[in-house]
Order: C-alpha cells, then structure tokens, then sequence
C-alpha cells in the first residue's frame, strides 16, 4: 500500500515500503562524517524528522498513538455505541 508523508522540507514523499523506508531513515538518521561536515546536523534532523513520522504512522495503522512527552506507545481502545458506531477512542495502558 502506498502512502504519502510530507517531509521536513514541505515536499511529498510517496512510501511504497513502509518497514523498509524505517529501516532505511533508522540507518540514515544515525549517519555522520568523520571529521564532521557542514550540513550534518541538518541531514540529521531531516532523516530523523522522517524516521518519526514513519514510526507514528506504522503506530497509528497498528491501533496506536505516540505520547508526544514519553514517546511511549498508548494503545487506542474504540468505545462502541449501542448502535456499533465508534463514538470515541480510549487512550488505554502500555
């Protein structure tokens, strides 16, 4: 399944691979020269900018949310209504 994630220079990056694209800004977000270069930092929060929005969204599509102070994933528990309907989410333990 495609999807689409903005990236952190407004730019739309069209995901075919989810796990792979992870592991691929896992890798790259750890990257650095030696001696260190100009634009490491940058290059840094921009692979770590994407590695985030990609594990919020693998999070999301399993049913949870990332805690923006933890950074602990909540389990989202749906609350039915007697008619079936999700009326809201409960934001449940680990």
């Amino acid at each position: 399944m495609e999807v689409v994630i903005v990236d952190l220079n407004g730019f739309e990056i069209k995901v075919t691979d989810l796990d792979g694209a992870i592991e691929q800004s896992e890798i790259m977000k750890e990257f650095r020269h030696d001696p260190p270069r100009l634009h490491d930092e940058r290059k840094h929060a921009y692979w770590l900018d994407l590695y985030q929005k990609l594990i919020q969204l693998k999070s999301e599509r399993n049913g949870y949310v990332i805690d923006q102070v933890t950074g602990k994933l909540i389990k989202l528990t749906p609350m039915i209504s007697g008619s079936g309907e999700i009326k809201r989410f409960n934001y449940g333990g680990d």
